[in-house]
């Protein structure tokens, strides 16, 4: 049952939309939706209803993510090969995500197939990437990981040979363990990286590194029919 404030994206409707440079980008996506503006063309910092980009709680599989951007705001961090689906509220914002001035972007990652093995690869003009799902144990736990790394450098070295690194990688990989007939743990793991370094000359370098990392630890465990319990810590 969804909320007033409530809005879900689904995976096949992100791969859809118009992709900067050709990559398909989740919170770019979010374009589409009635009170959700963007900082301008190509950018990945929104604004939801005249609030500030600061005022949009991002998380992923419950773990926020305080910087979302790659290469000062160009691309988002979330592989879109990753997500199962992705929880928008603009208002009426339930009470367990603390409250937000603006929005929350709760975005759930795949949980991985327990009945075969599968995977998925891609090449685009800025990035490469690859996802590979399957069972532990067959009908009772599974994995899930994808990976994304940029290659852009080469083509900027062609116009501004002083840039030494300039990319960003992406890693997300899920893990779905049943414990018992009613507990199941889920562990979710998310790493995101930039380097952006130009050459001054021949010994010195000047440029900036960050990243986000987030672990997730979720244990459902069914009492009945109709009661269940979640314990997560982030």
């Amino acid at each position: 049952k969804s909320l007033a404030g409530q809005t879900t994206i689904k995976p096949i409707e992100i791969q859809k939309e118009a992709a900067v440079l050709g990559e398909t980008d989740v919170l770019r996506s979010l374009d589409k939706l009635p009170g959700i503006n963007f900082q301008g063309d190509g950018s990945s910092y929104f604004y939801v209803r005249g609030g500030n980009r600061d005022q949009n709680l991002i998380l992923i599989d419950e773990a926020p993510v305080f910087n979302p951007t790659h290469m000062l705001g160009l691309f988002t961090p979330i592989i879109p090969n990753a997500v199962k689906s992705v929880d928008i509220y603009k208002a009426d914002v339930p009470i367990q995500y603390g409250g937000r001035l603006s929005s929350v972007i709760d975005i759930h990652t795949k949980d991985g197939n327990k009945q075969r093995f599968s995977g998925s690869a891609s090449m685009g003009i800025v990035s490469t990437r690859f996802s590979v799902e399957g069972p532990i144990l067959k009908d009772k736990s599974s994995f899930f990981v994808s990976y994304r790394s940029s290659y852009f450098k080469w083509m900027l070295n062609r116009f501004i040979p002083e840039v030494s690194q300039l990319r960003f990688t992406d890693y997300t990989t899920k893990f779905n363990i049943q414990l018992a007939k009613k507990d199941r743990l889920y562990l979710t793991y998310y790493h995101g990286n930039d380097n952006i370094y130009t050459k001054e000359n021949d010994e010195n370098t000047t440029g900036i590194t960050w990243s986000n990392n987030t672990v997730t630890i979720r244990w459902n465990h069914i009492f009945v029919d109709k009661l269940f319990l979640n314990t997560t810590t982030y």
